[in-house]
């Protein structure tokens, strides 16, 4: 019958694309990272501009999630996701044209309200395109792996263009991010189920939710752990070890390999509790405090140092699955898939904007071990929270 072979090469087409889209987005936002030693060499900003550009992105990206997980279950979200894709890709091409710094801040907020539009169309999408539960968990897990991907190929990428200068590793991002948007409004296909929704979703359904509310601690402690492992990591490398940037390139590579892989083991985890999304973020909680328990009292040899950081970088990633990939697929039926996505991306860089300048005072004043002691309570205190979801859950 050939009517039952076109729905499965409709969804592997839309799970490709959206992958696609997301995995290439992060070309154009960790690049900043690996661009800032540039930027000041080449006299573009100094060290308080570097640090204030990725707040701003931050914040204004916490704001897009927030404010627009709502219309992310109204609107087209191929329209939303082709968009955001390559208003995201301009803003870094402009960028990469080097401008005033006044101008820069203002490219890099657009590029966070941009690529805050992304997520939950694609997941949407995603989810809307599968049949049956176990086909749209299979899906939207297989989705979650393109942020580990995107995280991977944007470092690598970058690493490789800042041998050109600072200029490039913006513009060749941008360059991709539109080719990508072109790719997504040629050939995806939004299911008919979303081109429209009969009956506007009650937002105030998520803020009343209890479930959500209890989520949002939890989401911004993995928040802060997640994204400031990332920014901290070289520098807690080369003052704990007293070693210098090149020594440590390895291990700086080593972190997106580490979330890309907590993508792939999320799956056999959430298998083996039972399909329950709470009870997986409570034992990567709890793994993840672990990983942290060796450096409460002491500062392990560099290798074993770089191993635990690894297993905080897998589990964050398999706690980032659970919240912004599972959870939010539990609402496809109130059509809140894209809101609940939203709040919970919303609470995670909330999280990350206000803990990294709080963390640059506490590193500052009480050093490194005292960020660690404050990731491994965050950590303790989000599993127990979980573990209240999840009894509350069953009782739902």
């Amino acid at each position: 019958m050939p009517g039952a072979k076109a729905e499965p090469y409709h969804i592997n087409s839309t799970l490709a694309l959206c992958f696609l889209a997301y995995s290439t987005v992060y070309m154009g936002r960790l690049n900043l990272s690996v661009a800032i030693p540039l930027l000041q060499e080449e006299n573009v900003v100094d060290t308080a501009a570097a640090g204030l550009l990725s707040s701003v992105f931050f914040f204004v990206y916490a704001f897009g999630r927030g404010a627009g997980g709502s219309i992310g279950d109204r609107a087209s979200p191929k329209l939303l996701l082709a968009g955001g894709l390559f208003g995201a890709g301009v803003a870094n091409l402009l960028f990469g044209c080097l401008p005033p710094v006044w101008l820069l801040f203002l490219l890099w907020g657009f590029n966070g309200l941009f690529q805050s539009t992304l997520w939950g169309p694609a997941l949407r999408l995603t989810a809307g395109s599968a049949e049956g539960e176990a086909e749209r968990s299979c899906a939207v897990m297989s989705l979650s792996c393109s942020v580990g991907a995107g995280n991977l190929l944007a470092i690598g990428m970058s690493f490789f263009l800042s041998r050109y200068g600072a200029g490039p590793v913006f513009l060749v991002p941008g360059i991709l991010m539109c080719l990508a948007a072109v790719a997504v409004a040629l050939f995806l296909r939004t299911p008919a189920n979303l081109s429209a929704s009969k009956e506007p979703p009650k937002i105030t359904a998520v803020l009343h939710d209890r479930c959500v509310l209890s989520m949002i601690f939890p989401a911004m402690a993995h928040g802060a752990v997640k994204d400031n492992l990332s920014l901290w990591l070289p520098i807690l490398f080369i003052e704990m070890y007293q070693t210098d940037l090149t020594s440590v390139w390895f291990y700086i590579l080593l972190m997106p390999a580490a979330t890309l892989l907590g993508r792939i083991l999320f799956p056999p985890l959430y298998k083996a509790c039972r399909g329950n999304e709470f009870a997986a973020a409570c034992v990567s909680f709890i793994v993840c405090a672990a990983a942290l328990v060796p450096f409460l009292s002491g500062t392990p040899p560099m290798a074993l140092a770089a191993v635990l950081f690894a297993a905080v970088s897998v589990t964050a990633s398999m706690v980032n699955a659970s919240f912004l990939s599972v959870y939010p697929v539990r609402y496809q039926e109130q059509n809140l898939v894209s809101s609940v996505a939203g709040m919970m991306d919303c609470a995670t860089y909330i999280g990350s904007a206000v803990s990294s300048a709080a963390f640059g005072a506490v590193i500052a004043l009480f050093g490194f071990r005292t960020m660690l002691i404050i990731w491994f309570a965050l950590s303790v205190l989000s599993a127990a929270t979980m573990r209240y979801v999840q009894r509350q859950a069953a009782l739902l």
